[in-house]
C-alpha cells in the first residue's frame, strides 16, 4: 500500500533479503526520524526539482518567472524552450529496476499499469494520472534465487540530501555465472527515471566496468544533465558511468552473497 511508511519498509526482512535495491534506496532517503512519517507513495509522487525553482518567494520575485513557476523562460538553460527540472525520488528507480507496477484507482475504475507509465517525461507535469486518480499500491514481483539488485546514490552529504545522481540495477545470472539479463535505471538525470539499454554493456555476459564512451553513446540525449542541481551538469555526466557501474557490481554481489548463505 502507498501509505506504508519508510520505517516499515526499512524494517522488513523480506525487503532486505529479497529486494536489496528497494531496501538500499529507502535507507538513503532523508534521515531515519523522517522515515516514520514518509510514505512509499509520497516518495514516488515527488514533484520535479530545480536549483532555480526551489527557492524562496523573495528570491523568485527578483527574476522573471521560469516555466515551472508559470513563466516563459528557463534560468538553467537561458535559451531553452522547455522545463529542465529533475525528478529526484529515490524509490522509483529501484522499483523500476525490480519490474514494479502500480495500482491506480479513480471514482469509476481501477487499473494496474507499469510504474514507468506513471511518468510523462515533462518537468512541468511529471505524472500522467488524471485529476481524480490516486495510486493505491505498488506490485513488486519477487526475484528468483539467481536475481540480485542494488541502488547507488551520489549526493553532497551522506544523509538528508536529494540525489544528484542515482542508479538502480537488477541482474539475473545463468548457471555458468554469466549475465542472462539486466535492467539499469538512472535517477536524477531528467524529469523522469531513465532506463538504459544494457545489452551493449555485457557483450560476453560478463561485467568489469562501464566504458564511458559507450555509455554516453547508449544514453544519447535522454539525460541532458544541465546546471540546475548543486553540482554542475558536466561533472554529473562524468560520474554517470561510475555510479551506474557501482549499481551493477552491487547487484552481482548480492547474488553471490545469497549463494554463499
Amino acid at each position: 500500500g502507498v501509505l506504508t511508511s519508510l520505517a516499515d519498509l526499512s524494517a522488513s526482512a523480506l525487503i532486505k533479503d529479497r529486494l536489496a535495491a528497494l531496501h538500499q534506496a529507502v535507507e538513503t532517503v532523508a534521515a531515519p526520524p523522517l522515515w516514520n512519517v514518509a510514505t512509499l507513495g509520497g516518495n514516488i509522487r515527488q514533484n520535479t526539482r530545480c536549483l532555480y525553482y526551489n527557492q524562496s518567494r523573495a528570491w523568485r520575485l527578483e527574476r522573471p518567472a521560469c516555466f515551472k513557476a508559470g513563466g516563459d523562460c528557463c534560468h538553467a538553460v537561458p535559451k531553452g524552450k522547455k522545463c529542465f527540472s529533475v525528478y529526484c525520488g529515490d524509490l522509483a528507480p529501484a522499483l523500476l529496476a525490480l519490474g514494479s507496477r502500480v495500482a491506480v484507482k479513480s471514482k469509476n475504475q481501477a487499473r494496474v499499469i507499469p510504474l514507468q507509465d506513471l511518468f510523462t517525461g515533462n518537468g512541468l507535469n511529471p505524472f500522467s494520472l488524471a485529476a481524480d486518480e490516486l495510486i493505491t499500491g505498488v506490485i513488486i514481483p519477487l526475484p528468483g534465487a539467481r536475481d540480485g539488485s542494488s541502488y547507488e546514490k551520489m549526493r553532497l552529504r551522506p544523509a538528508v540530501d536529494y540525489p544528484l545522481l542515482a542508479a538502480a540495477a537488477s541482474v539475473t545470472l545463468r548457471g555458468d555465472q554469466t549475465i542472462e539479463k539486466a535492467r539499469l535505471i538512472l535517477g536524477a538525470v531528467g524529469p523522469t527515471p531513465v532506463e538504459v539499454e544494457t545489452d551493449r554493456l555485457f557483450p560476453d555476459g560478463t561485467f568489469e566496468q562501464i566504458p564511458a564512451d559507450a555509455f554516453r553513446e547508449i544514453l544519447g540525449q535522454r539525460a541532458p544533465l544541465v546546471d540546475n542541481l548543486a553540482l554542475p551538469g558536466s561533472y554529473r555526466r562524468k560520474m554517470l558511468p561510475v555510479i551506474a557501474g557501482k549499481a551493477i557490481q552491487g547487484a552481482l554481489r548480492s547474488i553471490r552473497n545469497k549463494e554463499q548463505l
